[in-house]
């Protein structure tokens, strides 16, 4: 065989020569599994400093690699194999098996209770008089109460509007708000950011509305 001869470039950063040291074919040992082995111009993956390649079937440490990563993935798959077909292999993938079962069972139990107390716990729907205050306003428009409203753009990407429907007086589309006031007296500012974000994707001023207390409950000695 002749001696390997390649040509580099510095003004390039190349080599210039292909890798003819195979003839007399030129990439004997390609893959298309792997392009830069098509590469003629690419001497040991242009790192001539660190690899060598006497014969031009590949640089020495991408074949031990590869030939050791082959040889392992081989014995594993054949040694797991021969231990599934003993009796403690098969006890084995049954526990597996049910055990992968209890942890999708754990989790669909851990997303109900998720979402049971989130619809139970107040400032989802909010207290009584709140809920209440947001259903005699779903009426007074005629409405939907608690309606989801896309806001992308806003300051979340959706936000719920506690009753949507049509004004009364004017025939236009009216959105309500319904809020608790501050100590001060004052509109909360998670609440205005709400209403500014549904003002910015439906170009309705949603209408501000404070949570009323509820009637006092009858005295049965009244009666």
């Amino acid at each position: 065989m002749c001696p390997v001869r390649t040509y580099f470039s510095g003004a390039r950063g190349r080599f210039t020569t292909a890798d003819w040291s195979a003839k007399p074919e030129p990439v004997p040992y390609s893959t298309l599994e792997d392009p830069q082995t098509l590469n003629l111009y690419s001497y040991v993956r242009n790192n001539p400093m660190a690899r060598a390649d006497a014969d031009g079937h590949c640089f020495w440490d991408l074949c031990i690699g590869e030939g050791i990563a082959t040889y392992a993935a081989a014995t594993a798959v054949v040694a797991t194999a021969a231990y599934l077909m003993t009796p403690q292999g098969k006890e084995s993938l049954r526990a597996a098996i049910v055990g992968t079962g209890a942890l999708i069972n754990k989790a669909v139990e851990g997303v109900q209770s998720a979402i049971t107390k989130s619809e139970s716990r107040p400032g989802t729907l909010g207290k009584p008089d709140r809920q209440q205050t947001v259903n005699e306003e779903a009426d007074r428009v005629k409405g939907t109460p608690e309606k989801a409203i896309p806001t992308p753009g806003g300051k979340k990407e959706g936000r719920r509007a506690d009753a949507v429907g049509t004004n009364p007086e004017t025939g236009s589309p009216e959105i309500v708000q319904v809020y608790r006031p501050t100590s001060a007296g004052h509109i909360p500012k998670r609440e205005k950011d709400a209403a500014s974000d549904i003002l910015g994707a439906t170009g309705v001023e949603p209408t501000m509305v404070p949570v009323r207390p509820l009637p006092p409950k009858p005295n049965s000695e009244d009666h």
